[in-house]
């Protein structure tokens, strides 16, 4: 039986009857599909609503219906009948022919929604395409599929796509929620196959004997060799040989780390090997050949089966407690804690995602487990994760291709477990201090004139400002993909704007792609200098069907490709250009057939954007060594993050569903070494303008790494909204800017030793079971805690509040966590909360990160006397030098509090270099929070500082002096500061 589909999160081209600003659609709407980046390769599958058509399939049928329901798509004649009074009735007052717009499914599709051989021509009245109205007012079409979407002889069709529309394509029919139609006419799915069927699993056997070379232990087994190497106290190599006892000597696409001298203590046993490192004990098991793992006692791992393989595929198989949390894996759009699923390691775009896409753009095959270990493996082919799915006590990995080679690691901490994977893959560099202010982006900017417009109106309504994105209109249109150069024509003085931009503090951040269109200004001479990757005949492969017009993928692994590649980003960059965008990298259309100069599409397709990354971050150093790369890229692998890739997302759902899951995203990403991991805030597709919605994102996005709204068919600027929602994210964005010494150091904490600038709960409390998969409040650095609100006119806010003294960030209100907290919401504000005992350094309002002053500086002491120790250091440099810190053109500024039921002691130092913009001095205000009264008496142990208590008016003047604020119960000192160790005491 054939069953209709609707997947409420796909959208077959960015087209929509939306209730947006009325400016805003007709800048939207002018354009033909041709101008529009419409990626048919981004479906969902959603199998809830799979489930409803199956179960009651006249709940599609009153929309979309296909006779013969059982059609042989070579032969039989169908007929599509459309209601456009269903769905979302966009055409039920049609007056005008109304046409199809489709494309199919087939086994060549690389994942369950990916549409090949489209049919329609958008915007323009056909007759080929044209529906014909029947008596009862429905609208049919009548075709033979095969013939009619041109598929080839033997190439097996699955699913039907489609959506409808007038003659020029200002109206579309689609389900009732505003997505595709999809009509499966075959329960046939292509698989995702790594370990060949029918082929018998081969295992280690049987232990034959073992040698020791220093540190490294390599064991002989009845069939291959496994090697064991302690690379550090907390990090251990585990390689299988070939079957003819060899080790790989290919270098690592991803890991840097080099062996330490390690100590070890082996000792053979009655059927094992013993071998120890630190407080961590490894079982060798003779029969079979096996390894277990403890630390103090505990077991971490057992043996299960072990590693095995079949044919080139390898894989291994740990025994895991049944409780145990685990979380990694890349993007997922799933719950934080990754037990009980399978996970599928092949970069994939999902276009419309929401909650449940478990398969998104960014892969990282690096598992932690809630014990704090961690599993990561070096190998970058197509592979999968079997965390207690198939069985509930044991963990598999297994990978197509390539060497089985993973490693072990572990630590005290979360901190520690951080530090050693960012020791083992590298750590992100400092990204530009610009880049954590606020960035516009919009799909798109079509012109000079309104871009500029934009900017001077966010500039003008009070909003701070860093940078600005400019998608694919930038060099034309779609067809123009892989130009790489101005549509001068819309952008006529590309370079004026951007300088005129640079005067105000904005920054201008292009889009780029690796697809190469035929008509693109560069197409002839990739194919001429053979840069593109090819068929198995060496020619240059064309993916005929690509979204954007025909197009070959740029072989970035070929050297000659990227020095070619780099001429065209260095181009821009002479013109003015600060940043880029690096889309579709996946990448996203990647037939298999494709061959690249280091393997098959399937061998390197994860590592694509790595190499993309690799090569911008290496140019800059060489040829703008003194300037930070800005690199943002929807898709990666474990490693990238110390070429300074930024990831973001992909393509989210505009709904409350798609913001919910943004959080468990972040922190997924962040515990994999994506730390900067973020989203188009607002929501980039699908469903109509909603303000309480963008609200509610952008007020989230404010506490991300990366703060960047981006949309289609609505607006994602703050100033197309009411004044109301424009004043609270004005008051939001400049709260933004004032955090920004804190998230600055949030960024060189990372950058030293992985750390994650969001933290799930759990991350400072890893034996709490409560908090083990809470991912709707996350810490921002260490002191603060956010609670984002992620549903439809919430009044009130259920959230776990983690153990000790906490403050409302908003009111100073003092709270006792370790329990569950229900706090009433207004849309003005979301719950923010400040951990007891820290210090918040905060600068003075700007609207740009060029405009912060060094040699002004408030610090905010949350003092309690549950917290009596307390320490934090603050970095600064110029926000632009790379590797500051080497160069010790830095300062670390460092806050002591000391704190007792009758006084206070607070103690700042400095520590660091210098740099050019570093002040002699700066005038420091210590805030200092719960008092409930004034002190008896406070003094500066610094010469001639006395701080008299002044009015709160006189105190705003004054350059030094104390105010005491009943209704915050908060002491104000201010005092200049030189840098030396200075001493200030409070008697209560």
């Amino acid at each position: 039986m054939i069953y209709c589909f609707c997947f409420p999160f796909i959208v077959c081209c960015k087209f929509g009857t939306l209730a947006v600003n009325s400016n805003f659609r007709q800048e939207n709407y002018k354009k033909t599909m041709q101008q529009h980046r419409v990626t048919f390769t981004k479906r969902l599958f959603l199998f809830v609503l799979w489930a409803l058509s199956v179960c009651f399939p006249s709940f599609l049928q009153a929309q979309v219906s296909l006779t013969p329901q059982n059609p042989f798509t070579d032969t039989d004649t169908v007929t599509i009948t459309y209601n456009p009074k269903e769905g979302n009735a966009a055409l039920a007052n049609e007056t005008g022919p109304i046409y199809i717009h489709t494309g199919v499914v087939t086994e060549r599709s690389s994942h369950p929604m990916e549409w090949l051989h489209v049919q329609g021509e958008w915007g323009k009245a056909n007759p080929l395409w044209e529906m014909k109205k029947n008596k009862e007012g429905l609208y049919e079409f009548k075709c033979v599929i095969r013939p009619f979407y041109k598929v080839p002889a033997g190439e097996q069709i699955l699913k039907l796509m489609m959506v409808f529309r007038n003659a020029d394509g200002t109206l579309v029919g689609k389900t009732a929620e505003n997505t595709d139609f999809v009509i499966t006419i075959s329960q046939y799915e292509p698989p995702y196959i790594v370990m060949p069927e029918g082929v018998a699993a081969q295992y280690l056997g049987n232990y034959k004997s073992h040698t020791v070379r220093e540190a490294q232990i390599t064991i002989q087994t009845d069939n291959r060799a496994l090697q064991i190497y302690p690379y550090s106290n907390h990090i251990i190599r585990f390689a299988l040989s070939d079957e003819n006892g060899k080790f790989a000597a290919n270098p690592s696409h991803t890991v840097v780390m080099k062996p330490a001298s390690v100590k070890v203590q082996l000792k053979e046993e009655t059927g094992k090997l013993l071998i120890y490192i630190d407080d961590l004990t490894l079982t060798v098991n003779k029969t079979p050949l096996t390894v277990s793992i403890d630390r103090s006692g505990e077991n971490l791992l057992s043996g299960e089966k072990g590693i095995f393989w079949k044919n080139e595929a390898k894989g291994v198989s740990f025994g895991i407690d049944q409780t145990t949390p685990f979380y990694g894996g890349g993007s997922r759009a799933i719950d934080l804690n990754r037990r009980g699923t399978y996970l599928k390691l092949y970069n994939n775009a999902w276009y419309g995602y929401t909650k449940g896409a478990d398969h998104l753009n960014v892969t990282a095959p690096f598992l932690i487990s809630g014990k704090l270990w961690g599993l990561y493996f070096d190998n970058v082919d197509k592979a999968y994760f079997d965390i207690g799915k198939t069985r509930s006590d044991v963990l598999e990995y297994g990978t197509k291709n390539g060497d089985l080679v993973y490693y072990f690691l572990w630590g005290k901490s979360y901190d520690d477990l951080m530090e050693n994977y960012a020791k083992l893959t590298g750590t992100q560099p400092l990204p530009p201090r610009w880049a954590l202010g606020y960035i516009q982006s919009r799909f798109g900017y079509r012109t000079e004139a309104e871009t500029r417009e934009v900017v001077g109106k966010m500039i003008a309504a009070g909003f701070p400002l860093d940078a600005v994105v400019l998608d694919l209109y930038w060099f034309g249109d779609a067809n123009q993909m892989g130009s790489i150069d101005w549509d001068r024509k819309q952008f006529p003085e590309p370079e004026k704007m951007m300088s005129d931009f640079a005067a105000q503090g904005v920054k201008t951040i292009l889009i780029t792609e690796p697809f190469f269109t035929e008509q693109s200004k560069t197409f002839k001479d990739a194919v001429q200098k053979q840069l593109f990757a090819t068929d198995s005949l060496g020619k240059p492969f064309i993916i005929k069907d690509f979204w954007a017009g025909s197009a070959g993928l740029l072989d970035i692994f070929k050297p000659e490709a990227q020095n070619w590649f780099w001429d065209l980003y260095m181009a821009r960059i002479k013109e003015g250009v600060a940043g880029w965008w690096c889309d579709l990298g996946e990448p996203e259309r990647h037939p298999a057939e494709i061959l690249h100069a280091t393997g098959s599409a399937e061998r390197v397709h994860n590592i694509y954007s790595l190499y993309w990354a690799k090569m911008l971050y290496e140019n800059y150093r060489r040829y703008y060594p003194q300037q930070r790369i800005f690199t943002l890229m929807r898709s990666g692998f474990s490693g990238m993050q110390r070429y300074g890739a930024v990831t973001w997302s992909g393509d989210i759902q505009r709904s409350y569903k798609g913001l919910s899951i943004q959080p468990s995203i972040m922190l997924g990403m962040g515990l994999n070494g994506f730390a900067y991991m973020h989203s188009d805030l607002g929501g980039f597709t699908d469903g109509p303008q909603n303000e309480e919605l963008y609200v509610r994102w952008l007020q989230y996005g404010m506490f991300n790494p990366i703060v960047r709204p981006h949309g289609f068919q609505v607006p994602p600027e703050p100033v197309f909204y009411s004044n109301k929602a424009q004043d609270i994210l004005r008051r939001y964005t400049r709260l933004r800017y004032q955090l920004l010494p804190y998230n600055y150091t949030l960024a060189w904490e990372n950058s030293t030793k992985g750390t994650p600038l969001a933290k799930p709960l759990f991350y400072y409390a890893p034996n709490d079971t409560i908090v083990q998969n809470v991912s709707d409040a996350y810490y921002w650095g260490k002191s603060m805690l956010i609670v984002p609100i992620t549903q439809a006119g919430q009044t009130q806010r259920q959230f776990y509040l983690p153990a000790g003294q906490w403050f409302n960030f908003h009111t100073g209100q003092p709270l006792t966590g370790g329990e569950w907290k229900t706090v009433p919401v207004t849309l003005e504000d979301i719950p923010v909360f400040v951990k007891a005992g820290s210090f918040i350094p905060m600068a003075p309002p700007m609207q740009n990160t060029d405009k912060y002053r060094l040699d002004t500086l408030s610090v905010h002491y949350y003092q309690h006397v549950s917290e009596p120790d307390n320490f934090y250091s603050l970095y600064w440099d110029n926000g632009k030098t790379p590797d500051a810190q080497a160069k010790n053109q830095f300062e670390l500024l460092h806050f002591k509090g000391l704190v007792s039921s009758k006084q206070i002691k607070i103690i700042l130092d400095k520590t660091g270099g210098s740099f050019d913009e570093m002040p002699a001095q700066r005038q420091v205000e210590l805030v200092i929070h719960n008092l409930p009264k004034i002190p008896r008496k406070w003094s500066l142990k610094q010469k001639g500082a006395k701080l008299p208590l002044l009015q709160q008016t006189t105190y705003k003047a004054a350059a030094k002096g104390a105010f005491y604020n009943k209704d915050t119960q908060t002491l104000h000192l201010k005092f200049n500061w030189t840098g030396n160790r200075t001493e200030l005491q409070l008697k209560l």
